[in-house]
């Protein structure tokens, strides 16, 4: 069974492809990741790098996504 970092990151790969498919760009250097959910699991994760594209993404408490503040 492929772990929860594992999962997070093959997510993420799958976003770039369809947006590479469909001629979108994504900023890597400005993308954060949010890890949602209980805290013991939230937190082993927020410890884990995911990447887009070769660039490590930044693990936030808090991210702002079009004017709204998620945390």
């Amino acid at each position: 069974m492929k772990s929860i970092s594992c999962k997070l990151q093959a997510g993420l790969t799958d976003i770039k492809i369809w947006m590479t498919a469909y001629f979108l760009l994504l900023n890597s250097k400005t993308t954060e990741v949010i890890v949602l959910g209980p805290k013991n699991p939230r937190e082993t994760l927020s410890d884990d790098r995911a990447t887009l594209g070769g660039i490590a993404l930044t693990s936030s408490a808090a991210v702002k996504n079009l004017g709204v503040f998620f945390d």
